[in-house]
């Protein structure tokens, strides 16, 4: 396992826990942390199931977002194509596992993002969810509001865009934007970890189609129509399936292998 400067990461029975831990920041997305987080994101594809995202919140917040010290002075805008933070968002829509983002504390900009751009989130009730270009008065690129078009209502994603406010994580969790609501991160962590072993246990290339499928069909970007059906073939195809089925008649649990 590689060292990290601004992660805490450690896996076991096929799933990996990610923690931002950039302290003197406030978990802030500079680029040397963005850099690890798609690192280690992308070893987590190769070694696990599912991942597990969190922080370790400070001071009530659990990422400040991306570090505004990163952002151009000279009038351009940010490359996607060369931009930590851009090609970290992107390595989350595009692994071919699930994401759940455990949240403790205040969730801001590019965390906000961060945060939505997982696949399930579980919350404390000490959370909350803000997006704020409107206060720096920046613009926000096509990939950055996809991501909260397919996660949230569209009013929702208006009202904290021309907002800028904090929405709690009781309220996401009304509009099923947020799966589940706990007292305290210790339980909060225990829930992800329930849905992360339950998703461990099912067929890793059904779930690769699946989250290619959603994503595909939730996003306005170009889908890759060619892509998903090799994905669909793949699962049909594969000896997970057999499995499945044999499991299935047999009554019995399934052992998924991801072939």
């Amino acid at each position: 396992m590689p060292a990290h400067h601004y992660l805490s990461v450690s896996t076991d029975d096929h799933i990996t826990c990610i923690d931002l831990a950039n302290p003197e920041r406030r978990n802030a997305l500079n680029d040397e942390l963005l850099i690890e987080l798609i690192e280690a994101l992308s070893r987590a594809a190769h070694d696990s199931r599912v991942v597990i995202l969190g922080a370790q919140t400070v001071s009530g917040v659990w990422s400040a977002g991306f570090d505004i010290m990163s952002l151009p002075t000279d009038g351009s805008m940010p490359d996607p194509a060369t931009s930590p933070f851009d090609r970290a968002l992107a390595t989350l829509r595009e692994l071919p596992i699930p994401v759940i983002a455990v949240v403790d504390g205040g969730s801001w900009g590019g965390g906000c993002n961060l945060a939505l751009s997982c696949d399930l989130i579980v919350a404390t009730h000490e959370a909350s969810f803000a997006i704020t270009p409107a206060k720096l008065g920046v613009a926000y690129d096509s990939a950055g509001i996809a991501d909260f078009l397919a996660a949230l209502p569209v009013n929702i994603a208006r009202e904290m865009f021309f907002t800028a406010e904090p929405v709690t994580a009781a309220r996401l969790e009304r509009l099923g934007v947020v799966n589940a609501v706990s007292d305290s991160p210790a339980s909060a962590r225990e829930t992800a970890r329930d849905l992360a072993r339950t998703i461990a246990s099912r067929a890793p290339l059904s779930l690769a189609s699946i989250k290619a499928e959603i994503s595909a069909q939730t996003s306005p970007a170009a889908a890759d129509v060619a892509e998903l059906l090799r994905l669909r073939e793949q699962a049909w195809a594969s000896k997970d399936f057999m499995e499945g089925r044999d499991a299935f008649t047999e009554r019995r649990s399934p052992n998924f292998r991801g072939e």
